[in-house]
């Protein structure tokens, strides 16, 4: 059968719907709130854990409300240890969205404690102090079940990342708040970022680079809902 039509699809997105309607029922009770489009349904693809978007050239941007603040919207960047992949796209979101004009608040965390209250890695911010971004002031801190009521939107660096942000959710409305970084890129959707820590100075270049393509398109969409 249709990968499309098959009945995991169909029970993964009534669960969505199930989710987003309990979401958006309680927070609209309580909170005067603008309800954005985000342009993607979460479906299962070949591997159980590995989620992408509709290919909007079948669907049309099939839209999904999802509760997010109407200004400023908070963001949170998530990787292990908080010192070089959620830095560095926290620098990235933050100076994009100034550029842009958009009022977006951010913050990053790590899944893991082993790096809390340092500054990041050294070889993140020379590659970031290459593109004029200067992130020497942010400071590693762990993920907390907080994240999840306090942030709009939460960006996994990888699925690992994500299952570990997912475990501590409170329910399945905010869970739904939380996704691959690399959901919004243009050619690596679904994809994880790969953890340059481990490696020389020259893995933080191409994490640069498809971070900035991340959020690029992230905030076209973000734009474009406003």
């Amino acid at each position: 059968m249709d990968a499309w039509v098959s009945p995991p699809f169909f029970k993964e997105v009534l669960g969505v719907i199930h989710s987003l309607t309990e979401c958006l029922g309680r927070n609209l009770d309580a909170n005067p709130v603008n309800p954005v489009i985000l342009s993607q349904v979460l479906v299962p693809h070949q591997r159980p854990s590995h989620f992408l978007r509709y290919p909007r050239s079948i669907f049309d941007r099939i839209p999904v409300l999802c509760t997010m603040s109407s200004s400023p919207k908070k963001i949170l960047l998530v990787c292990l240890g908080n010192i070089c992949r959620s830095p560095m796209a926290e620098g990235l979101l933050r100076e994009m969205a100034k550029q842009r004009g958009l009022d977006i608040r951010t913050d990053s965390a790590g899944t893991g404690n082993s790096h809390l209250g340092q500054a990041p890695d050294p070889r993140a911010q020379a590659e970031m102090r290459k593109h004029g971004i200067d992130i020497s002031d942010l400071r590693a801190r762990l993920f907390t079940r907080a994240d999840f009521e306090r942030f709009d939107l939460l960006l996994a660096m990888d699925r690992n990342n994500l299952k570990d942000m997912q475990r501590l959710s409170p329910s399945d409305s905010h869970a739904a708040k939380a996704h691959l970084m690399l959901d919004w890129s243009p050619d690596r959707t679904g994809a994880d970022v790969p953890d340059p820590w481990y490696g020389g100075s020259e893995g933080f270049g191409p994490v640069h680079d498809m971070l900035k393509a991340a959020i690029s398109t992230l905030l076209d969409e973000i734009e474009h809902e406003g």
